[in-house]
């Protein structure tokens, strides 16, 4: 059409029509097609595929076709030939009113694009706000995090407060720590007392349960004397940060204690105490008195 308004349509105040009507058309066709494209383009966001994290593809679907449309807008007036230079000035004036009225809500969208650039979690983490609760992220918005505690109430927190705070990702650690004591009791020798460190030493080398790689200390060592008990130390750390199979580890190491303790003739110790009577005493007052 512009090339048959070339050879068809003399100069004039119709070709300038002409030429204006097929421009116009021109660029909203083009910025239809950019429009229409916002809504695929926000649809990666959301794929799990490209990422984890589930951001928010909404706010930038809008904010996409907002800035397309007003830059539509000022093309067709371009075209036009009309002066919106005073008008420009006036949305200036105006968007600089709305940012300070707006500036928590600016200072949680950057925080936001802060935090999922940074990658310190993602969602499905398990992560504790230090000083508040801990959670599961279930939604992270350019705006709020969506956090369900383990009591099952959705929490929204502005990613402003979320950058600002110290945050332990549970969901980021390669293992799990088991560390306890195992009491023995006060009755038991020196003899019966290694044998059990050493069988314990032994379970935990060859069990396969636990890590044992050089970056991960592991002790079985006797420690504390207790007011009723020899205590054994066993720090060691799992294969994998599951849960349930921190759990399956746990119910493992705590039969093969039992068995250990067992086959060496001794037993594990409970917290006791002794009370001495004085015979002299004559209870028959003292009840009378008290």
């Amino acid at each position: 059409m512009f090339a048959a308004s070339e050879n068809l349509v003399s100069d004039g105040v119709g070709k300038v029509f002409l030429d204006r009507v097929l421009a116009s058309i021109a660029t909203i066709a083009i910025f239809g097609a950019w429009f229409q494209l916002s809504g695929p383009f926000a649809s990666l966001l959301r794929s799990e595929n490209s990422q984890r994290i589930a951001v928010e593809a909404d706010w930038i679907q809008r904010l996409t076709q907002f800035a397309i449309l007003l830059f539509g807008l000022t093309s067709l007036l371009k075209v036009w030939q009309i002066d919106i230079t005073g008008a420009l000035t006036g949305v200036g004036v105006l968007g600089a009113g709305l940012a300070i009225a707006t500036q928590d809500l600016i200072r949680n969208l950057v925080a936001g694009m802060t935090n999922i650039s940074e990658k310190r979690f993602e969602t499905g983490d398990a992560i504790q706000i230090e000083g508040q609760f801990v959670g599961t992220v279930k939604r992270i918005d350019l705006r709020s995090t969506l956090i369900v505690g383990f009591d099952q109430i959705p929490r929204y927190i502005p990613n402003s407060d979320l950058s600002n705070s110290i945050v332990l990702n549970y969901s980021a650690r390669k293992h799990r720590r088991i560390m306890l004591k195992v009491p023995l009791v006060l009755s038991a020798t020196q003899e019966q007392i290694e044998t059990v460190r050493d069988a314990l030493r032994n379970y935990c080398t060859t069990s396969g349960d636990f890590y044992l790689d050089e970056d991960a200390p592991n002790y079985v060592y006797v420690g504390d004397l207790g007011p009723s008990s020899v205590d054994i130390l066993i720090y060691i750390w799992t294969n994998g940060p599951d849960y349930e199979e921190y759990l399956a580890v746990s119910e493992r190491l705590t039969l093969a204690i039992l068995k250990i303790t067992r086959d060496a003739n001794t037993a594990l110790a409970y917290p006791t105490q002794t009370l001495k009577v004085d015979p002299t005493l004559d209870f028959e007052s003292l009840k009378a008195k008290g």
